[in-house]
């Protein structure tokens, strides 16, 4: 039962799958659902409307927490993920896949 609301969680968080073609990238995907993760989320909202709360967009980012501290994989993964802020996404997007970024 608590596998199952895990997995809705993940599904929740990276949206549809039916995006996702690639076999490396399925097997991530289904990798994390039983996986203990670190999850972020950054949101962008209108400034002009703020009261009302008007998303602009939201990005939602996963990395495997086994071994790591929250801390010192927070600023990679916010790094990592940039190139991704405020571009829809038709499917999730993974690191390696992402452009690189100096720290």
């Amino acid at each position: 039962m608590l596998l199952t609301q895990v997995k809705r969680s993940i599904l929740a968080l990276v949206g549809p799958l039916a995006n996702v073609t690639d076999a490396n990238q399925q097997a991530e995907l289904n990798a994390q659902l039983v996986s203990d993760l670190f999850f972020v989320t950054a949101s962008a909202y209108d400034r002009a409307t703020y009261q009302q709360r008007k998303l602009l967009w939201r990005t939602k980012m996963t990395v495997d927490s086994r071994g790591v501290n929250m801390f010192q994989t927070l600023r990679p993964l916010i790094l990592a993920s940039a190139p991704c802020f405020g571009k829809e996404m038709k499917a999730p997007v993974f690191p390696s896949s992402a452009a690189p970024r100096r720290t």
